[in-house]
């Protein structure tokens, strides 16, 4: 008699206790799915703010680049103005050097460009 009533009672504890451990992993689960979902908005999150921190010291740079070029480029417009300035004193020069040696009879060798 015993041994029908622990037949019959066995499997209805198992039965019973497979229903709570079901009914637990599925709560289980429900807890992994939101903190994946937390988790993946953290980490976008994380992402922007990285982001935009990247952003301004591209920003940064960017404009620092610009400037300094904007400097060189102001320096060598400076540089090739002098250049210039002094190629036009020295061909003014040049003519008067010619002059001076013509009229002491001396001919120069032609300057060819």
């Amino acid at each position: 008699m015993i041994d029908s009533i622990v037949t019959i009672i066995s499997p209805l504890i198992a039965i019973v206790a497979l229903y709570f451990a079901l009914k637990k992993q599925r709560h289980e689960v429900d807890n992994i799915d939101a903190d994946t979902i937390k988790t993946l908005y953290q980490t976008v999150h994380d992402q922007e703010s990285n982001y935009k921190l990247y952003k301004e010291e591209q920003e940064k740079c960017y404009a620092k680049l610009a400037k300094d070029f904007a400097d060189y480029k102001a320096t060598m417009n400076a540089q090739f103005a002098d250049v210039v300035n002094e190629n036009v004193k020295l061909r003014k020069w040049a003519k008067k050097l010619v002059v001076q040696l013509e009229q002491a009879g001396i001919i120069p060798v032609t300057y060819e460009l």
